[in-house]
């Protein structure tokens, strides 16, 4: 059987803040789709002095997959299991993953498990749990289903300047909002939208009037680590480059 943690008990705990810093440092990049093109990113990042906690909301139903996009492998590896290893690479706190039962067969690879408070919600639910169980530290919301993720990916993100509410990516003209920091400051701006009947991370984007969150707009060296996948088809492709 599964191993679930007491959710009636974590709907009141609070992770207690560590201070969290990203370095100066140089990485190789690569195109996933043509691994001998090799591109040297110096990526300068300052102090933060907010602290992050990685969420990685993990409820979804992959109803246009068919079957559980967390569980899909590759390399040996299911994807959720590659995101929580690469979320370690960048912070040293146990991702955050919210929405499901820690798998019997899940690996080494520190992580917490946590029951969504509202799973009927969908990705807004899942966010809104992550930042409860926060505290006071930023939360850097991902999906499970970004195979071509790194972690160079994610170290440009926390470099970014984060606005009063945090900080959304937008990849051409489309918001990425599962590859995002939320600061504490969304949760009343979350509830009234619940309660509005908006419950899509877009509209909790559009809400904020454009005032609240800093917009970074994703790099050519960092986009093809954004690609998600969402039908059999577009796995298939994804494991044939």
């Amino acid at each position: 059987m599964n191993r679930s943690p007491d959710a009636k008990r974590l709907q009141h705990e609070v992770l207690t803040p560590e201070p969290f810093s990203v370095r100066t440092r140089s990485v190789l990049l690569f195109d996933t789709r043509k691994p001998e093109r090799l591109q040297l990113l110096t990526m300068t990042e300052t102090k933060n002095d907010t602290p992050l906690l990685i969420a990685i909301l993990a409820g979804g139903k992959s109803s246009r997959m068919g079957s559980d996009k967390a569980g899909l492998t590759r390399d040996g590896e299911t994807l959720l299991a590659r995101t929580a290893r690469l979320a370690r690479t960048v912070s040293d706190l146990p991702p955050l993953i919210v929405g499901r039962n820690e798998p019997d067969d899940w690996g080494d690879v520190p992580a917490r498990f946590v029951p969504d408070d509202s799973p009927d919600l969908g990705p807004v639910g899942g966010l809104r749990t992550a930042l409860r169980l926060a505290g006071d530290r930023a939360v850097f919301a991902l999906s499970c289903d970004l195979p071509a993720l790194t972690d160079a990916a994610l170290a440009w993100l926390i470099a970014r300047e984060r606005g009063e509410l945090g900080v959304v990516t937008r990849n051409g003209e489309q918001f990425e909002p599962l590859f995002a920091l939320y600061r504490a400051a969304c949760l009343p701006l979350i509830e009234a939208n619940i309660r509005a009947g908006r419950r899509s991370l877009h509209a909790l984007i559009h809400a904020s009037g454009g005032d609240g969150f800093a917009v970074a707009d994703v790099p050519s060296e960092i986009a093809p680590a954004l690609e998600n996948v969402n039908t059999p088809e577009q796995w298939a492709a994804f494991l044939a480059r």
